[in-house]
């Protein structure tokens, strides 16, 4: 590249040396040739930074057309994923609709485990009451039974002795029966007798 601050100012050089035109000639030819080449360099550099540019332009092309694919892959990506949330919000929503369902149920099976505890308490307190009842008929079936040995044991002292009062009766029938009989014999004898003589 052009070096302008190594330059020597040829202008400055003439009016200083006026006298050494050939030296100024030779300077300002040097000066030129190496403008010259300077020059060749410089177009050396725009041709090596136009390859670099259009390296440059290549690579930008190609980065861009792989930005433009990730692009549009990301785009369906992004689609896709769209898609799938709306899917998973689907099926959340299903779950929050099932979850729910299972806490109205939950709900109905503590009022009904809460029913069956308070008939269960119910029964507990049913059947504490029949035992009690069951052991106060107990006492009273004992009571009973006490009274009925007491009763049987009257009656058997009682009937003996009907038995007994009934013996004596049937003995004192029975000798009135016979002697009644004895009676009656002897009257209708008697009486067949005097029959008997009226009619001779």
């Amino acid at each position: 590249m052009l070096n302008i601050e190594t330059r020597p100012p040829f202008l400055e050089d003439q009016m200083n040396n006026e006298n050494s035109l050939e030296v100024s000639t030779a300077r300002i030819g040097s000066h030129v040739a190496h403008i010259d080449r300077e020059v060749t360099d410089l177009k050396i550099d725009v041709r090596e930074l136009r390859s670099d540019q259009q390296d440059m332009r290549e690579e930008m092309h190609v980065g861009f057309k792989a930005a433009n694919e990730s692009v549009v892959r990301l785009e369906l990506s992004l689609c896709e994923t769209r898609g799938e949330q709306k899917g998973l919000r689907a099926e959340q929503e299903a779950l929050r609709t099932e979850q729910q369902a299972m806490r109205v149920d939950l709900q109905a099976m503590r009022t009904d485990q809460q029913a069956m505890r308070t008939d269960q308490q119910a029964m507990r307190t049913d059947m504490q009451g029949m035992r009690t009842d069951l052991e106060a008929v107990r006492k009273d079936q004992q009571v009973l039974h006490a009274e009925l040995q007491t009763t049987r044991t009257e009656l058997k002292g009682d009937i003996e002795t009907l038995r007994h009062e009934v013996k004596a009766q049937i003995s004192e029938s029975q000798t009135k029966i016979i002697l009644w009989t004895i009676g009656t014999v002897i009257a209708v004898t008697t009486l067949a007798f005097s029959i008997a003589k009226f009619v001779h």
